[in-house]
């Protein structure tokens, strides 16, 4: 009765033992069918966030325009004449 609990008699009833003993490619073939159906619900879960997070998104997507805006301001004045901090205070003072 003890030897029907051995992991060998345990291994040879389970199903998955016996797909890969008769066909050791079944292994692969069952891992490339689970990376499919991880991307699959990982996707899936992308557009349920899109979906029910719209506000999140844009305030992402405001955040990435203004950075990228600060980025091009900077790249801009790298090539520009500097001025003196008077002058800059001169324009922002005298009425428009």
């Amino acid at each position: 009765m003890m030897n029907d609990f051995a992991p060998s008699a345990l291994r040879r009833e389970c199903v998955w033992y016996d797909l890969l003993k008769l066909r050791p490619e079944a292994d692969m073939a069952q891992v490339s069918l689970d990376e499919a159906r991880v991307k699959e619900l990982f996707k899936q879960a992308i557009i349920e966030l899109l979906q029910e997070q719209k506000g999140l998104l844009y305030d992402l997507f405001v955040e990435v325009l203004e950075d990228l805006a600060l980025v091009n301001a900077i790249k801009e004045s790298e090539s520009s004449e500097t001025v003196n901090r008077a002058e800059v205070f001169q324009i922002l003072e005298s009425p428009a």
